[in-house]
């Protein structure tokens, strides 16, 4: 992840909001421009949270996106700011496409990568004894056994004649 990911991100909720406010601006009330301010404050923490790679943060960004879409839909009852409705919704389309792939693609900061995963442990084996030792070089010693008996060497057998040959000797 990395600044890369956070200005993509700031990009993305740029575009979210400014389509939020013009839209707002037109046909919205106050409860909406209450509402929006809501959602400049929850941007200016899931910025935050991202900036410092957390996790809890592409969550809350993904219901940010979620609230702002929701928004959208309620406030847009005409026509009007079609412009800025297309560009907010489909912003907000992507942040929160965006959002779902970080929470699913997200590994910790290497710092906590190192405290999480402790190294395998340490056992230590004890050294063994001298007679320890000598037991197991006696089991593992080869007997000795009888010499073996030397037998008398066989004759290697008769190649056998081919074919063409005895045909040759046969015309000779």
């Amino acid at each position: 992840m990395g600044t890369r990911d956070f200005l993509l991100l700031v990009v993305i909720l740029f575009l979210s909001l400014i389509g939020s406010l013009f839209i707002i601006r037109d046909q919205g009330s106050r409860l909406q421009l209450l509402l929006f301010l809501g959602f400049i404050m929850v941007t200016v923490i899931v910025l935050a949270g991202v900036y410092l790679e957390e996790l809890w943060a592409w969550r809350i960004g993904m219901l940010l996106f979620a609230a702002i879409i929701a928004d959208l839909v309620f406030v847009m009852k005409r026509g009007e700011s079609l412009l800025w409705f297309n560009v907010s919704l489909i912003s907000s389309g992507v942040g929160l496409i965006f959002s779902l792939y970080q929470v699913r693609s997200y590994s910790p900061p290497r710092e906590e990568v190192r405290e999480v995963m402790p190294g395998p442990p340490i056992i230590e084996v004890p050294k063994p004894t001298e007679e320890a030792v000598a037991e197991i070089r006696a089991r593992k010693a080869p007997k000795k056994s009888a010499p073996k008996k030397q037998t008398a060497k066989k004759r290697p057998a008769k190649k056998p004649v081919k074919k063409k040959a005895q045909k040759k000797a046969k015309r000779r």
